[in-house]
């Protein structure tokens, strides 16, 4: 069932039929055990037969999305990295990286030592994640970093695609607080786990490269429809011209959403899907 998010919307159905879909993998196309159910993985077939672009928006690296990627036979551009590393699936290669400097990296992470020396911090290389703090910052989403070591400091000699921090809620808000704080206006925040902090370069975000996505295909605005669950898909979804969530988004993400389909464990990305698309 999809309903509208809000009684009162008056954006109600879309305008133009849709040409590219952007979606949110953790908690959005993935299922709590991280598949995809069948019934999606269809309608993702059946959209990509009427030439509508299939776009991973997501917060891993590109080598995170590798198995969704041959599971759905994709080889559209992906936004990776919470928008600061678009990855094209059909090369590979990179079509668009916005790091920060090699400077800036360096004070986000000596703010972070010192407000919260606990917390572990890394950093992504593009598609490399390299530890710089205490103890480990990888999952299976963000496997294959390298360890701590001497080399630390030739690591934040380069540009940094993101700095990733895991460690407790409030120890990461006084991160955030110090750090927009002593750095305003030169980087943006990603949250989508509470426990995880990420951070870019300002004015990268799911938004921006989406924007760019869409105009490398050649779709209005109008066209475009995002589905996500979580902060860091708010930005991509107040700009596409349809904005869904599931039930289980956060409750900020479902008030800003257009429309609310059921949760990831229910097939909420194929009812979206069928609903709109096909």
């Amino acid at each position: 069932m999809v309903t509208p998010s809000h009684d009162d919307d008056s954006r109600g159905l879309p305008v133009a039929s849709v040409a590219l879909i952007a979606v949110d993998l953790d908690g959005t196309l993935l299922r709590s055990d991280e598949t995809i159910d069948p019934r999606t993985i269809d309608a993702i077939a059946q959209v990509r037969r009427r030439g509508v672009h299939v776009v991973l928006a997501t917060a891993r690296p590109p080598r995170g999305i590798v198995p969704t990627l041959r599971r759905l036979e994709l080889d559209t551009l992906q936004i990776t990295h919470n928008g600061a590393l678009i990855y094209d699936a059909s090369g590979p290669r990179i079509f668009h990286h916005a790091p920060m400097n090699a400077a800036l990296a360096r004070n986000v992470v000596a703010v972070t030592r010192h407000v919260a020396p606990s917390v572990s911090v890394g950093v992504e290389v593009v598609d490399k994640l390299h530890m710089i703090g205490r103890g480990p910052v990888a999952d299976a989403k963000t496997a294959g970093a390298t360890p701590p070591d001497e080399r630390r400091h030739q690591v934040l000699d380069q540009p940094i695609t993101k700095v990733l921090m895991r460690g407790d809620t409030g120890l990461l808000g006084d991160v955030r607080l110090a750090l927009k704080t002593g750095l305003p206006g030169r980087i943006d925040f990603g949250v989508s786990h509470l426990r995880l902090l990420q951070i870019v370069s300002h004015g990268a975000s799911k938004a921006d490269a989406l924007v760019r996505v869409a105009r490398h295909y050649h779709v209005a605005r109008e066209s475009v429809m995002a589905i996500g669950d979580a902060p860091n898909d708010l930005s991509m979804m107040k700009w596409a011209g349809l904005s869904v969530a599931g039930k289980n988004a956060w409750r900020d993400v479902r008030g800003a959403a257009q429309f609310v389909v059921p949760s990831n464990d229910d097939e909420g990305v194929a009812v979206a899907i069928e609903r709109f698309a096909l």
